[in-house]
């Protein structure tokens, strides 16, 4: 490095100090001269020979100049024709002299740049070529001009048309044809309204059609001598020129109306219009000025373009508008029905996304950011009242995150597209534009960070603010309830561990009017507690009540407000026998609205003072001498039990207010039809409706329970309405009454049992607790170890081993995931990967995958992997820890109503098996069989592998082979046939066999032991039920003909099963036939009777009765026969997929002593048109099962 002294350093200085100087001298941005107005130089402008000066640059002298004109100072890169420029011959810049190539004017940049100009004469546009030098100085630009060699020849500068003098004016305001003699005077203010006029008739009696029109409003102007003006009225639309009405006089100035067919096709709304007046002394003379009036924005308006709401927040947000809707008639009757409709959307713009997260639906809630108190998504602007503000009333999304930033929502108001009515023409309102109002949605659910409710064990509890408590008395418990909303979780709680302690028995879930229960007991005393294999039922025919998923025994279930549900039956001692947690996650729409064990969640930061809140209102300490009084305040009313046969809650009347979700992808325009929204949600929020989680996996009755004449030993069972083959076995529950169940006494022990000491016990439940969940897991969950290890020592000390430390750590395990997953801050993804094809991929796990991978159970029995808290077992293994070896098949398997179908009340196409699953690969195999008259029985197949249908971890269903249903010869007198089947879960190790037979409960007894049948007293001899044993893929829908004649031959023909017609002969006044839907041939004939005719009795006058009876049945028959035909094959038409239920529907058996008609099995499907607004839809209706859910009745469009 050299080092100069300081004279030499001053010395530099001073020579980098003139060369500044001289540098500042010579740059031309600085040093320049001026030439100011220049518009006559201006490409454009025409030289008038009689009047103007021409313009001569071979007086210029040389020299840099910078040109000051209106019109740009950009000398033209094309050559302008002779005598424009103000000049006869303009000289312009060109690139080369001899080809004409346009050159470009330099960049910033290119600093002082060489151009060649040309001179244009009247024959050339190049006769003569020069360079000049040229500099861009940002704003402007400076020309090194020289003077011109040719006389009346000049630069051109710009390409504006040159405005006319003042005192001067033209038709056009600019050069050429300026003039003095034009009106002096102008109208003093110009105004645009707008409002309705007549229009065409569009209906024949209405009257003329209202229609929207521009008005620009002035005074009268009258000449000084009382004269008047002629004027012209020019409109613009976006500052563009629409329409321009010329010469018009005042009595006529209506006729300058801006009308609809002058801009719509055109234009379109939201948009600006501006109006100009100008005077003319008469038409085709030199106007005036214009006076142009203020800007008039037409269409609708918010009152701000942004606004911010926190999650669950409502505001208003209001638009104006200023622009009216038409209608087809004047009379106000008729007004009252003319409206235009908006939809509401949400444009979903494509954002990068750096977390894990990333999918439309995490957890059980769908992402977004906005929702609409309101019963769709489409307003109305009405003919009558549409100046009146549209008010919006949006509430924060609520997600179900902790947002680790504000979220940014884009609300757009769309209309129908143009020409929308096919040939109604196009309307003022089409294809609006509004500008979208932005949104910011603020985090709220953070306050809810660390808020779960626990019952774990025997029972202790968390409150949702975290105070940890025990209660010890059975029964059934309100552990969460909505305040205001139909939404509550029961508990119940039944003596376990040999008298010292209770254990979660079950679970009942509701959700408005649908309930999903679980229970393993069905006897609760203050002595014991009988228990069983779980049962499962969805009470309900609503598909969006709630969200259910199913993990190897857990269950999670999500409310419509968010709140979180999760219990299992496979944790800890008692394995599916007792449910080892149940969890409540409160949503943010819980805050100051939920009551029961669980506590009241408070605003605001977690509050256990207040948790503790009796049904009255009144607050009790949070202590431990008020803990039984707490609990036996939520102990269950009569009114108030889930685990009964017809729980009062579900037919209570609901009325809610209802939310919708309006989302689509389309464009302004887009028609309604295609439009994508969800309504009548309960909350500012919407479920994922995921197929695996759907309530249809569980046996579902949109009814209770009912009774059952027994085959075997005392039981319930319960039946779907849509499918008759959907039952199970389902105990009959009962619980001691509530005086008996209160005075349990709570035991205590005082004394450590065996080898155990308090210290042993510590150590045992600190080693095993902290090594299944580590501080970073507890910390990011909010989260302490030390209650948990206080109950862990409880439990030991109750049952002398650790029988239930492993639901507590199970318990511990899922509040880290859930609280975990919703932390979005954990899941962010920084690091990118390029791969082979150029693309960038996220290869690091985030903090969240990790703290998430080590939360599986039992670390997955080192059978599996852990990916984010969920165990990927190994082949050859399942369950929810990968600890059941799938080798071993299911194993305790039952068969509902100890394996008996009764033919008179299910199609006895498929069966239930109720146990415990562990995979939901299940194999089913069968064998057919079958029972003759004569006593003997059979074997008529060889055993059959399928698969099975996994419902959930305690019920699978077995299709049962069609070829049972073969048609029979009378010869065979097959009384009863039925299946031995056993199932596996690796496709080649089976169980143990279990049997289902089928057969006719008013006609036989049947015994499973030893496939024996006997005739019962009670059989209908005249009955015959061959037509529920045609397979149901290939028979058509029987009709039920009944005649009088006391013999009758019928006759049937059905191509589907059969080329040639079949005869059945009985002596019956009722018998079945299976009709063709395409064709059928029906005979009826009346034979001579063996009845002797009583004596004293007119036997005349019967045959005559017995005649017309008979004529009269006939006519019937037929009637009942063709409307049978014309009903199928409409259905069959339209309900094709609906085919098994058709033909089970027709199928009316002759006696009806084993149903009830409200239980009634036939399901009737039909089909209507209901339409909401502009919106068609093509929606089901059932006559019988269940009442339409809010996701059917408003979604619209390809969802």
């Amino acid at each position: 490095m050299m080092i100069y002294r300081n004279d030499q350093a001053v010395r530099i200085c001073r020579c980098l100090y003139r060369r500044i100087i001289i540098f500042s001298l010579i740059d031309p941005c600085i040093t320049h001269d001026t030439i100011q107005n220049q518009e006559k130089r201006s490409a454009v402008y025409q030289l008038e020979l009689s009047t103007d000066t021409v313009i001569n640059d071979v007086l210029l002298a040389d020299g840099w100049y910078r040109i000051i004109s209106s019109n740009n100072d950009d000398m033209p890169t094309y050559p302008p024709n002779a005598l424009k420029c103000g000049t006869w011959y303009p000289i312009w810049l060109n690139g080369n002299k001899f080809i004409v190539i346009t050159d470009t004017l330099p960049e910033v940049g290119d600093g002082i740049v060489s151009k060649e100009v040309c001179l244009r004469s009247f024959i050339e546009e190049c006769s003569n070529s020069w360079n000049i030098e040229i500099k861009n100085c940002d704003s402007y630009y400076v020309y090194n001009l020289v003077s011109s060699n040719t006389e009346k020849s000049a630069y051109c500068f710009g390409s504006k048309p040159v405005p006319c003098p003042y005192g001067h004016s033209s038709e056009s305001g600019f050069y050429p044809a300026c003039s003095r003699n034009f009106p002096g005077q102008n109208v003093t203010d110009a105004e645009v309204t707008v409002d309705l006029v007549p229009g065409p008739e569009i209906v024949q009696g209405f009257g003329p059609s209202l229609v929207t029109a521009f008005m620009c409003k002035f005074v009268e102007v009258l000449r000084d001598g009382g004269g008047t003006f002629v004027y012209d009225v020019h409109w613009f639309i976006n500052e563009q020129s629409v329409i321009l009405h010329t010469g018009i006089s005042f009595s006529n100035i209506r006729s300058t109306n801006l009308n609809e067919d002058d801009w719509i096709g055109k234009h379109r709304l939201n948009m600006v219009v501006r109006c100009s007046v100008r005077l003319r002394y008469d038409v085709g003379l030199t106007p005036g000025h214009d006076v142009k009036s203020a800007s008039f924005s037409a269409g609708l308006y918010p009152e701000q373009y942004q606004y911010q709401v926190k999650e669950n927040e409502e505001i208003e947000i209001k638009l104006h508008s200023t622009m009216p809707v038409g209608c087809m008639s004047q009379l106000d009757p008729i007004r009252n029905g003319c409206y235009y409709q908006l939809r509401l959307v949400q444009p979903k713009y494509q954002t990068e996304c750096n977390l894990i997260n990333c999918a439309i639906c995490n957890g059980n809630v769908q992402q977004g950011e906005l929702s609409f108190q309101r019963a769709k998504c489409s307003y109305r602007i009405a003919s009558l009242t549409w100046d009146q503000p549209l008010t919006l009333k949006v509430t924060g999304y609520v997600n179900g995150q902790y947002d680790y930033a504000d979220r940014t929502a884009y609300l757009k108001v769309l209309s129908q597209g143009t020409d929308y009515y096919a040939g109604a023409g196009l309307f003022a309102w089409d294809d609006v534009q509004i500008p979208e109002i932005k949104i910011i949605v603020t985090d709220d659910e953070h306050q809810m960070a660390g808020r779960v409710c626990e019952s774990f064990n025997d029972p202790h509890f968390y409150t949702a603010d975290r105070y940890r408590w025990n209660d010890y008395k059975p029964g059934e418990y309100i552990l969460y309830r909505h305040k205001n909303k139909p939404y509550q979780v029961n508990a119940l709680y039944g003596i376990c561990n040999n008298g010292i302690a209770n254990c979660n028995c079950g679970v009942a879930i509701r959700s408005g009017h649908s309930m999903f229960v679980m229970r393993t007991c069905d006897v609760i005393t203050e002595y014991e507690t009988r228990t069983h294999p779980p049962i499962i039922e969805m009470r309900s025919c609503d598909d969006s009540s709630m969200v259910i998923k199913e993990n190897g025994g857990t269950y999670t279930v999500t409310l419509p407000i968010g709140t979180e549900i999760k219990f299992s039956t496979s944790s800890g001692w008692g394995h599916e026998q007792f449910i080892g947690y149940i969890h409540v996650k409160p949503s943010i729409l819980d805050v100051e609205n939920s009551e029961g064990l669980c506590g009241h969640v408070s605003a605001g930061s977690r509050d256990t003072s207040d948790d503790f809140k009796l049904r009255n209102g009144t607050i009790i300490a949070t202590t431990n001498a008020n803990w039984e009084t707490f609990a036996e305040n939520w102990r269950v009313h009569t009114t108030e039990k889930f685990f009964v046969d017809r729980p009062l809650a579900l037919s209570e009347e609901i009325n809610l207010q209802q939310y919708c979700i309006c989302e689509t992808d389309a464009t302004p325009g887009t028609p309604f039809s295609e439009f994508k929204f969800k309504c009548g949600l309960e909350g500012p929020l919407k479920n994922c409706l995921l197929q695996k989680a759907d309530a249809g996996n569980f046996h579902t009755t949109c009814s209770s329970s009912r009774r059952k004449r027994d085959v075997g030993v005392p039981h319930i069972i319960t039946k779907s309405l849509t499918d008759s083959d959907d039952i199970i076995d389902n105990k009959e529950m009962y619980i001691a009454p509530d005086n008996e169940l209160s005075a349990v006494e709570t035991k205590h022990i005082h004394e450590w049992p065996g080898d155990w000491t308090e210290t042993k016990a510590q150590e045992v439940c600190t080693s095993r607790i902290t090594e299944a969940i580590t501080d970073d897991i507890l910390k990011t969950s909010h989260i302490t170890a030390d209650g948990y290890i206080e109950t862990c020592m409880f439990d030991i000390k109750l049952a002398g081993d650790t029988r239930f430390l492993e639901a507590t750590i199970s318990s511990m395990q899922e509040v880290a995931i859930s609280e975990i997953s919703r932390n979005v801050s954990l899941f962010i993804k920084d690091n990118t990967t390029e791969t082979a094809h150029g693309t960038t991929t996220n290869t690091k796990k985030s903090l969240g995958e990790l703290l998430l991978g080590d939360l599986c159970k039992n670390n997955c029995s080192n059978n599996g992997v852990c990916q984010i808290g969920v165990c990927i077992c190994n082949h050859g293994f399942g369950k929810q820890d990968c600890s059941e070896d799938l080798t071993l098949p299911p194993r305790n398997i039952t068969i509902p109503m100890n394996g008996v179908c009764n033919t008179r009340e299910r199609l006895c196409a498929k069966t239930n098996i109720q146990g415990v699953f562990n995979s939901r690969n299940i194999t089913c195999r069968s064998r057919r069989l079958e029972i003759l008259k004569n006593g003997n029985w059979s074997y008529k197949s060889d055993y059959q592998t399928y698969d099975g249908q996994y419902r959930n971890s305690y019920l699978i269903s077995c299709n049962l082979p069609s070829a049972r249903r073969k048609r029979r010869s009378p010869a065979e007198s097959i009384i009863a046939d039925g299946y031995e089947i056993s199932l596996s879960t690796d496709g080649n190790n089976f169980g143990d066999n279990v049997k289902i037979m089928i057969y006719d409960l008013e006609c036989y007894s049947c015994y499973m032991e030893n496939n024996t049948c006997i005739e019962l007293d009670t059989c209908p001899k005249e009955t015959t039920t061959e037509a529920t044993k045609e397979p149901l893929a290939t028979m058509s829908p029987p009709i039920s003909i009944t005649t009088t004649s006391p013999t009758t031959k019928s006759t049937s023909f059905n191509p589907s099963t059969s080329l040639t017609p079949r005869e059945s002969t009985s002596t019956t006044s009722s018998s079945t036939s299976p009709m063709s839907s395409t064709s059928s041939i029906f005979e009826s004939k009346t034979e001579g009777s063996n009845t002797s005719t009583p004596k004293n009795e007119n036997t005349e006058s019967d045959n005559i009765a017995v005649i017309l009876g008979g004529v009269i049945g006939v006519v019937v028959i037929m009637i009942l026969f063709l409307s049978g035909m014309i009903y199928y094959k409409m259905k069959e038409k339209k309900n094709r997929h609906n085919k098994d239920n058709l033909g089970y529907q027709f199928q009316v058996p002759p006696k009806q002593t084993a149903m009830k008609s409200e239980f009634t099995d036939n399901y009737y499907r039909e089909e209507s048109n209901n339409s909401l607004g502009n919106l068609s839809f093509n929606l089901e209706t059932d006559n019988i099962s269940r009442p339409r859910t809010p996701l059917e009745l408003f979604s619209g469009g390809n969802n």
